[in-house]
């Protein structure tokens, strides 16, 4: 039996509540929303020209995006704010160049008005009401990461992005099936077993998908307190200077990795667990029209020469060679003769 920690938006009393009318922009520092102790920040990311809105673990060198709003839109413009308004909106504007007033999104899209938004050491932002009650968190909506303490209830599911630089959705999915199976599929299927690529097989056995504090993940029952383990992890308590992450990455792999940071902020990451084994086992992986080999460690995709294949943001693996490092797949395209 599995007894699990299930922490609570409201367990940890962390400060830095921000009230309505509190704003942050693009062109004036600071241009996010920090947690108490500096772990996670919400905010402007840059991107190419421009940036994105989103979550990311503040790492050095490189910060680590846990999730994104609006993924699939443009970067937004050198000029833009977020701002709790005072009628209780989290709210995205965007000006022109001449500080003309354009485009206007929600970020949170409910119905009930927020008092305060608050981002939290676990990597969740959560608006609260007047009462403090929890209205809406960024938990609730994952894009293609899991954190510590955080769920993919049933029906829910985590798109890959489309490469490590590009946040918009990528070519395949994890759904957190009703049945109780967890299951990897290309995005461009009807998701029946013959699309999936791997799965947990679990069938009946839990609700939804919970990765504890402790880096196990696991697929909980109707009670909450015991579950079927899909990664297991060698810690048996809690640590406040290690993050677990469970992510469906660019090229089709769900991989658990942990940080573990100094009191300089560095950090070292480690591979926990990933799956499936083989990136060859990725189903359109390669793309249509060609076949995906293995040699030494490393996937290479082939085709024959007959067959034109175009490379798209989308489809990174197509025509370019990359360096196979940690177990993540990049691939050689190779012609072969028809």
């Amino acid at each position: 039996m599995y007894v699990l920690k299930l922490h609570l938006s409201l367990g940890r009393r962390e400060r830095k509540l921000r009230g309505l009318s509190s704003s942050i922009s693009t062109n004036v520092q600071p241009t996010s929303w920090r947690s108490p102790s500096g772990t996670f920040a919400f905010g402007f990311y840059p991107q190419g020209s421009g940036f994105i809105v989103g979550i990311w673990l503040v790492c050095k060198p490189a910060d680590i995006i846990t999730w994104t709003a609006y993924r699939d839109d443009p970067p937004v413009p050198s000029n833009a704010t977020l701002e709790l308004t005072v009628n209780g909106k989290l709210l995205l504007r965007t000006y022109s160049a001449n500080n003309e007033a354009g485009e206007e999104k929600l970020i949170a899209k409910i119905e009930k008005s927020a008092s305060n938004v608050r981002m939290l050491d676990s990597g969740n932002l959560v608006l609260y009401n007047e009462h403090s009650d929890v209205i809406w968190e960024s938990f609730n909506f994952p894009t293609d990461i899991i954190l510590g303490g955080q769920n993919l209830y049933a029906g829910g599911e985590l798109l890959s992005s489309a490469s490590t630089t590009n946040f918009s959705t990528g070519r395949f999915h994890l759904k957190m099936q009703s049945d109780g199976n967890l299951v990897l599929y290309p995005i461009d299927t009807i998701d029946t077993s013959v699309d999936a690529y791997w799965n947990t097989a679990t069938f009946a056995s839990g609700t939804h998908l919970y990765l504890n504090y402790t880096g196990q993940l696991l697929i909980l029952n109707n009670t909450l307190a015991s579950g079927t383990p899909v990664f297991s992890s060698d810690s048996e308590s809690e640590n406040s200077s290690t993050i677990y992450r469970a992510t469906l990455e660019y090229d089709g792999i769900f991989r658990l990795y942990s940080h573990n940071f100094d009191s300089n902020g560095a950090y070292t990451t480690s591979l926990m667990h990933y799956a499936p084994k083989s990136q060859c086992e990725v189903k359109s992986f390669c793309g249509l029209s060609s076949y995906c080999t293995m040699n030494d460690n490393q996937p290479y995709c082939s085709c024959l020469k007959a067959t034109i294949l175009r490379t798209t943001a989308n489809k990174p693996f197509d025509i370019e060679h990359h360096v196979l490092e940690n177990n993540r797949a990049d691939a050689t395209v190779e012609g072969v003769s028809e």
